[in-house]
């Protein structure tokens, strides 16, 4: 089968800002191409699958709910910062010291 894809709308020659256009194939060699892309890609899956399990089984850490926290009205403890709540998700980050926000808007509170 030739390859029909050339000057379908893709750049015109000497041009190199855009990738050229697959092959045009029939639809048999199509599927065999996917069935074949399919391995590599359930693979992936399945070891993505096996991180989120993993990450799901790490340990919960007890943290004391009378730590002090700056809330936007003062200094609060954890407890009064979850409320009634029961559970609470902490992310850790790092922020560059020389990259600080504007304002802070002064809806937030903790």
């Amino acid at each position: 089968m030739t390859d029909e894809s050339k000057g379908l709308g893709g750049p015109t020659d000497g041009a190199t800002s855009a990738p050229a256009l697959p092959a045009a194939v029939d639809r048999a060699a199509f599927e065999a191409e996917l069935d074949r892309l399919r391995v590599p890609e359930k693979a992936h899956t399945r070891e993505g699958d096996a991180i989120a399990a993993a990450r799901r089984g790490l340990p919960v850490v007890e943290v004391d709910p009378s730590t002090e926290l700056t809330g936007a009205d003062g200094p609060l403890t954890l407890l009064d910062a979850v409320e009634d709540r029961w559970q609470l998700i902490a992310r850790y980050f790092r922020l560059n010291p020389a990259h600080r926000p504007v304002a802070a808007p002064a809806s937030r509170a903790l």
